[in-house]
């Protein structure tokens, strides 16, 4: 246990206008078992009574428990790169965290038990399954349960965690810095999940949840729990959407590729060969996608976007 308390977990927490639960998430921060923690707040802008509730727990914890900063004003994602690449946040983890979940009180621990095995050479990222609530803190269900591996073959069309559960270390946090504040992303969850698997990093995917995750109107990002929300996606992307999302991670890891393992680069190239073919190539190339989503259903529909050409 010593070893654990020697290592110090900056958290980071983006808000905006999140008055309602904030609290209730301060105070899960508050009752975590693993005491050595400072929380690192990036407000974007809030018209609420957030920055009167930070400002409240200033004084109850002190700046050495909790500082604030003025955030880019450009997005949740932004938010959160901003906070990962701010150079003056230090720790030897770095957590992000949402302003409207709970946390369970062993979410750190858990967290710091796995990362603590690896060394400072080492890129590693902790994530998990989540219980999902609603709007009055009323269990609705869980996130899926992925159960194959997590590797960079799965990283760079899907992404199975949400940020809220992830904890990462020094030498992952790195390849933030390197990455830097300025290029489009889709989600900071995603694009952790993919530079982590990208450079050879070590991804371990908790099948037991450690956080509430909340489901109301105003969330970023959901769980698309609704059949609507379901429809929604798949014409997103008939549309072209998931060719668009693809394109883009791949850009992203493009101003990084000599930290990226060589592996994952040829695995690159050659399936940026395959996806330019003429339909017949692609058809006939449809059994030789490197990459793969968590089911076999999703599986079967990765084949079918790759030789309409929409992935």
């Amino acid at each position: 246990m010593k070893l654990m308390k020697e290592k110090q977990v900056a958290i980071l927490m983006a808000t905006f206008n999140g008055a309602e639960y904030l609290e209730q998430q301060m105070q899960s921060i508050e009752d975590q078992t693993y005491k050595n923690w400072k929380l690192w707040v990036s407000d974007d802008g809030s018209s609420d009574r957030t920055l009167e509730i930070l400002n409240n727990y200033v004084k109850k914890w002190g700046k050495e428990k909790i500082e604030i900063f003025n955030g880019p004003m450009q997005g949740f994602a932004s938010n959160f790169l901003y906070l990962i690449c701010k150079t003056q946040i230090s720790g030897d983890y770095f957590a992000f965290s949402d302003q409207d979940d709970i946390w369970l009180p062993e979410k750190i621990e858990n967290s710091v038990k796995y990362l603590s095995s690896f060394t400072n050479h080492e890129i590693a990222l902790y994530c998990s399954r989540t219980i999902l609530i609603d709007a009055k803190n009323k269990v609705i269900g869980k996130s899926k349960l992925f159960k194959l591996k997590p590797t960079f073959e799965n990283a760079m069309i899907q992404s199975i965690a949400g940020a809220n559960t992830m904890v990462m270390n020094k030498k992952l946090r790195k390849l933030f810095l390197k990455f830097g504040t300025q290029r489009n992303i889709i989600s900071h969850d995603w694009h952790a999940y993919i530079l982590a698997t990208a450079a050879g990093g070590n991804i371990f995917y908790n099948p037991e949840p450690d956080i509430l995750y909340r489901q109301h109107e105003n969330n970023k990002i959901g769980q698309n729990l609704t059949l609507n929300a379901r429809l929604q996606r798949a014409i997103l992307v008939f549309r072209g959407k998931f060719r668009e999302w693809y394109e883009l991670n791949f850009r992203s890891l493009q101003h990084i590729e000599h930290l990226i393992d060589k592996k994952n680069v040829i695995t690159l190239n050659n399936f940026n060969i395959l996806r330019n073919k003429n339909f017949l190539g692609r058809l006939y190339s449809a059994n030789r996608i490197p990459f793969y989503r968590q089911s076999k259903i999703e599986n079967m529909a990765i084949k079918i976007l790759f030789i309409l050409k929409l992935l």
